[in-house]
């Protein structure tokens, strides 16, 4: 095989980007080679500046059609920030901590049957609140009876939970449980302490309950509820571990205003279970309990 080069004139290389377009060498290679035949079969090679060249022209249509496309509007741009993070103000909500950071598309869930009080319980509520002022204790915004954890779910998971909770929680009976003391309680964290009533269950209902609840989070590979429940109503809290911090003199004061109310108020000393919610995020599903 030979090869012949075909050679022109360099431009001058002081001149500018376009002359050197315009002027710059172009050089051919012809190969000549033998096919089976024995004939002479002649191929001409691109130089590599007119592979630079059409590499150019190639970028330059590039950077053409970018100019020609219409910029996005910054609502568009706002959509997709980089930055998806909630930014938790714990002067907000009186200074309490999450229990787990916020994401984007979970929602916090919990099952509770609710407590509704009247004018009487809310006299008692701050009564305590008034012997524990010392470790500025506030009363809850609403009160409710726990069974299960508080956890995360994705938005997509909302209608087949509350589905399967649906199908269990229905074919419960109503029942009466019972309170009669009090007792401290603190978050996994101990980064609040609750003062809260004891809820008494002779029937075992509410672990009963909470059996089924488990079973319906287990399907989503969600935490059950504490091993050993102690169920009860949180009245009031407080920020940090205090439990140690309150004396036995306090606690028996506490527990004489509160007997001394239910001998008064017999009634209100029996909680009528006869509906259970779920709450997830800001929407609350309501089961109702068939009557026994």
């Amino acid at each position: 095989m030979c090869a012949s080069i075909v050679d022109y004139p360099s431009s001058d290389t002081d001149s500018s980007e376009d002359e050197n377009e315009s002027s710059e060498p172009v050089v051919a290679v012809v190969v000549s080679t033998s096919d089976a035949s024995g004939s002479t079969v002649s191929m001409k090679r691109e130089s590599s500046n007119e592979i630079q060249s059409q590499g150019h022209m190639k970028r330059q249509k590039i950077k053409n059609i970018k100019k020609n496309i219409l910029p996005l509007p910054d609502s568009i741009h706002t959509m997709f920030k980089d930055d998806k993070r909630h930014e938790d103000d714990n002067s907000q909500h009186g200074g309490r901590i999450r229990s787990f950071q916020h994401v984007a598309g979970n929602w916090a869930t919990y099952v509770y049957i609710p407590f509704s009080s009247d004018e009487r319980f809310d006299d008692l509520v701050q009564e305590l609140m008034t012997c524990l002022q010392d470790f500025k204790f506030e009363k809850m915004s609403d009160y409710h009876i726990s069974l299960s954890r508080i956890v995360t779910i994705r938005h997509h998971w909302i209608e087949s939970l509350t589905q399967s909770l649906k199908m269990k929680l229905l074919k419960f009976n109503r029942f009466i449980c019972s309170t009669a003391n009090f007792k401290f309680y603190t978050n996994d964290e101990r980064t609040r302490t609750f003062l809260s009533l004891q809820v008494t269950d002779p029937g075992e209902k509410l672990n009963q309950l909470t059996c089924l609840i488990d079973e319906s989070f287990q399907e989503f590979n969600l935490d059950k509820y504490y091993k050993n429940p102690s169920y009860h109503i949180s009245i009031g809290w407080c920020l940090g571990d205090v439990l140690n911090q309150i004396t036995d003199n306090k606690q028996s004061e506490m527990q004489d205003i509160l007997s001394t109310f239910l001998e008064e108020n017999e009634d209100l000393s029996y909680i009528d279970v006869d509906e259970i919610k779920c709450k997830i995020g800001n929407k609350v599903f309501t089961y109702h309990m068939l009557n026994s």
